[in-house]
This record gives C-alpha cells, sequence and structure tokens, in this order.
C-alpha cells in the first residue's frame, strides 16, 4: 500500500482503534482534534491539502514522534544531501561570486519546499500511515509523549539529524565539509587547527578553495606569519583554472612583493 494511493480509506471505527491515547475498550481512544476536523473533512470533501504547522516547523521531529519511521528516513536523506548541496555551494560562493545567487536561491527554495509539502500534506500523510498500521494488523503502538519527556527524545532525534548529515557530507563532499570546518575553527580563533586543516587540503589534496584561503591568510598575515613568496606559489594553479578570488589575491600578492618586478605588470 503506498502512502499516495487517493483517498483515505480508514473507516473511523479504525481510527479510533488506532487512536492517539489508547483507552481501556476496544476504540475508546481519543484523537487530536486537529486530526479529526481534517479527517471528517477529507472524507466529504475527498481533498488531501490542509495545514500542520508542526510538520510545517519540525518535519523531521513530527515525523518520528508520529512514528512515520519510513518517511523519517527519507526526509533524513533528503537533510543529508542538502546538507551536502549546501557545504557544496557554500565553499563555491567562496571561489566564484558569479556562483552565489544560483546556490543561495536554489538552497533556500529547497529548504521552504520540503516544509511547504509537510505543512500541506502531513495530515493527509498521517493518516495514510495509519491506514497503512491498521491494514497490516499491526499492534496499536502510537502514545503521545507528554510533558517534559517529549524534551529528551526531541533532543535526541535532532542529535541523530544533525549526526547523520554531517557524516553524509564527509563522504559525499569530504574536502567541502572540511574546508568549512576548518572556517569555523579559524572563526573560532582555533588557528592552529584551521591552519593545520588548510595546509592539508591545499598541499596534500590539492583542494583550490584552500589555497587559496591559507594564500589568503598568508598574505594578510591573519593568525600566521605573513608570507607573500608561499602566498604567490599556493595561488599559481587555482588562478591558471580562472577562479576571480585567486586572481584577485594574486594580482594583491604582486603589488605587494615590491621586490618581484617581473610579475609586478601582471598584476
Amino acid at each position: 500500500m503506498s502512502y499516495f494511493n487517493g483517498k483515505i480509506k480508514l473507516t473511523e471505527k479504525q481510527l479510533y482503534d488506532y487512536a492517539i491515547d489508547k483507552g481501556t475498550q476496544v476504540g475508546s481512544g481519543t484523537i487530536d482534534a486537529h486530526y479529526l476536523k481534517y479527517y471528517k473533512k477529507h472524507q466529504k470533501t475527498g481533498k488531501l491539502i490542509s495545514w500542520n504547522w508542526a510538520a510545517f516547523f519540525f518535519s523531521s521531529n513530527w515525523l518520528a514522534y508520529r512514528k512515520m519511521y519510513s518517511i523519517f528516513i527519507l526526509h533524513l536523506i533528503f537533510l543529508a544531501v542538502l546538507e551536502a548541496y549546501s557545504q557544496y555551494s557554500g565553499v563555491k560562493v567562496f571561489v566564484e561570486d558569479s556562483y552565489f545567487i544560483n546556490s543561495f536561491f536554489i538552497a533556500i527554495a529547497l529548504v521552504f519546499a520540503n516544509m511547504l509539502f509537510f505543512g500541506l500534506l502531513g495530515d493527509y500523510l498521517y493518516f495514510k500511515h495509519r491506514e497503512i498500521m491498521s491494514s497490516s494488523g499491526a499492534p496499536f503502538q502510537e502514545k503521545r509523549w507528554r510533558g517534559l519527556k517529549i524534551l529528551p527524545k526531541l533532543i535526541v532525534i535532532t542529535l541523530v539529524q544533525v549526526f547523520i548529515t554531517s557524516m553524509v557530507s564527509l563522504i559525499i563532499v569530504p574536502n567541502y565539509s572540511k574546508f568549512n570546518q576548518a572556517i569555523d575553527r579559524h572563526t573560532e580563533k582555533k588557528y592552529d587547527e584551521a591552519l593545520t586543516s588548510f595546509k592539508h587540503l591545499a598541499y596534500q589534496e590539492d583542494f583550490a578553495p584552500a589555497q587559496i584561503m591559507l594564500a589568503n591568510l598568508l598574505v594578510i598575515g591573519n593568525g600566521v606569519e605573513k608570507d607573500i613568496s608561499e602566498a604567490k606559489k599556493l595561488l599559481i594553479r587555482p588562478a591558471d583554472k580562472g577562479m576571480p578570488m585567486a586572481m584577485l589575491l594574486l594580482a594583491i600578492a604582486y603589488l605587494d612583493d615590491r621586490q618581484d618586478t617581473e610579475n609586478l605588470q601582471k598584476a
């Protein structure tokens, strides 16, 4: 049975048999007023779309809270790919300014589309989930998390989401993820850690964004001893590839090194 196969076929009896809070009698469960209202409206009109604020703002937590684990896993995969794209596009913005508008709006559009999807179809997906559970003969398993008991569970879900998305990014775009982590270390003034990462990416991985960033630090002497000569060596390859930031920094390095008369004209 699919989540997207038309009208909800769950009967009202089945609905209460698979209620959120199970009563002592068969079929004596209670249903959230929001979901009951949607169910009755759907039975009359057949419309799939409604609005669910919890599903809109907290999609992953909401899916896990409602025990819709298959969709939860698919959603995590989507978020992981989106995180990998964000890591990639963020670095591309650094080395290629013309890429900024496209990458920024694509990322924002994907995030909003994800939120909008669950906001509009969350109620429908939830009842299809109930329908699937009911038809499979699965025992009742949904129970409301009450009060402060919900906090540790939501924290665990959030940590799992962050861990999985981060690990997938490291697998899909490892150098881009490591570069962004190094940027964070430098912002936190953990210069030794940042420089170790930048040097590894620049010299051993031949990663152009790291070469540009390390050269930039060497030109201005930010967190490292100023070294114009080494900065120029690092910038030559990315500049030859036509990367605007590398070309600009190489020109600055040439102008800064007045003794390098051979390359002063190139600047």
